[in-house]
């Protein structure tokens, strides 16, 4: 394409161009062994979990306060009360009465969350099972060329010299007339894949709206613009006006206006991948959240007030017996590092006292 310089001028691209290939679809192979995990993300699945465990243990400390005898029991009954109550409301069959408000407002906000997020994971593991998810029957320009797979291409085009510049050979280089040719080519398993310049494979996807798509990179290439002659005046004027043009947008609304006027009643939207996050929940979760942590502040609250006095009496007993251990802890200490430093320092000055006073009668005889 270079030597056409040679040959003429050319204004400024009013389109962006590339060499885009175009295969069928085909069902998307998902993994059916945790097909159910994929409706909700990972995120959303820990949250969930700590949700309900959080929500399970509110309301058990809540209605133990209250002396609800559902609630009740040794400290192992009370831990699998508690993880058995959690599952349970999941699927509203909990067997405990609930005789506090405050345990029934936690309950209700909770279950409300529950309703939500069930209906959602109910229609999206629907959507999933149901509806057919494509995926392009080619992925790349290798498994062509390594294969010998026959591609096609629009007749006479600078496309076919491009193709076998990309190693394809010559003899799978099929040359179609026209864009009506190409389905009945796929159909018939005579070309594996098409290449288009980009605007013509938007056209073709236009029209062709369901079993085909694009696949692979996009082999950038100059464009469309105006042809002139060498030394032509006009080539800065054409230019500034196809710059202004693309630069108001113009461009881009006729191209949709012409794509959409085309036989697909809408244009095709790209599939969402499944999975929901915990942000789409944020609302009710964060409501749920507060209500439980207040209701777990007055619980908390309700207990050291109930069980005071049999806290205090426990401190109280305990107290001495800490007093006591601790003084017996500081007198061992002390007769052990510091009273055998006292009694080496006193035995030294006994020992120091004889030297000075023989030293003294020393001094009086000379």
């Amino acid at each position: 394409m270079p030597y056409r310089y040679e040959l003429a001028e050319f204004s400024q691209p009013y389109i962006d161009s590339g060499l885009v290939m175009v295969v069928t679809e085909r069902p998307r192979l998902e993994k059916a062994h945790f097909i159910v995990i994929k409706a909700f993300k990972l995120k959303l699945w820990i949250l969930l979990a700590a949700m309900s465990m959080s929500t399970g243990a509110v309301i058990w400390l809540n209605e133990y306060v209250s002396d609800n005898p559902d609630f009740s029991g040794s400290f192992p009954q009370l831990i699998g009360s508690m993880l058995w109550f959690s599952v349970t409301v999941l699927s509203f069959s909990q067997r405990e009465s609930i005789k506090s408000n405050l345990s029934r407002l936690v309950l209700t906000t909770w279950l409300c969350v529950v309703v939500i997020v069930t209906a959602c994971f109910t229609a999206l593991l629907s959507s999933i099972m149901t509806v057919p998810r494509l995926e392009p029957s080619v992925l790349g320009v290798d498994y062509l060329i390594k294969t010998n797979a026959a591609v096609g291409c629009n007749n006479k085009s600078f496309i076919i010299r491009y193709l076998v510049n990309l190693q394809f050979k010559p003899e799978n280089i099929k040359e179609i007339s026209s864009f009506s040719d190409y389905p009945k080519a796929f159909e018939k398993g005579e070309i594996s894949a098409a290449f288009f310049e980009a605007p013509h494979a938007k056209v073709f996807l236009a029209k062709n709206c369901k079993g085909y798509t694009k696949s692979g990179p996009v082999y950038k290439l100059g464009g469309f613009g105006f042809v002139f002659p060498k030394g032509s005046p006009l080539v800065v004027d054409i230019s500034e006006a196809v710059l202004k043009v693309a630069q108001s947008g113009e461009i881009n609304q006729l191209e949709e206006q012409m794509l959409i006027s085309s036989n697909c009643s809408s244009p095709s939207t790209e599939e969402q991948g499944p999975g929901l996050g915990p942000e789409l929940f944020s609302g009710p979760l964060l409501i749920s959240g507060v209500i439980c942590g207040i209701v777990l502040l007055i619980s908390i609250a309700r207990f050291f007030r109930k069980y005071w006095l049999y806290i205090s009496s426990i401190i109280a007993n305990n107290a001495k017996p800490a007093l006591r251990w601790a003084s017996l802890v500081l007198t061992r200490c002390y007769t052990r590092i510091v009273r055998p430093r006292s009694v080496k320092d006193s035995n030294t000055v006994i020992e120091q006292r004889p030297n000075a006073q023989q030293n003294v009668e020393i001094t009086e005889v000379f």
